[in-house]
């Protein structure tokens, strides 16, 4: 999501942050793909597998529907990116 409002807002971003603004990401990505592995390693522990996935999939039918009921994010058209 980070990613795509900087590439909105790419316009208005100095070209001199778009190094900064990648490694951010990389890094937030970084840590994000090592807590979900923490939580399923934790989740698969301390109860059954199937309700392990059952939680995973209940979390991700939530982001989904996150994502297809926010507001829409104007993009600028073709004559304004000139």
């Amino acid at each position: 999501m980070l990613i795509v409002h900087l590439t909105v807002r790419a316009r208005a971003t100095p070209n001199g942050y778009f190094g900064r603004i990648t490694g951010i990401a990389g890094v937030v990505g970084q840590v994000a793909n090592g807590l979900s592995m923490v939580w399923l390693g934790l989740a698969l522990r301390f109860t059954h597998g199937t309700t392990t996935f059952v939680v995973l999939g209940a979390a991700l039918f939530f982001l989904a529907a996150c994502v297809l009921l926010s507001p829409a994010i104007p993009l600028p058209s073709v004559s304004e990116a000139e």
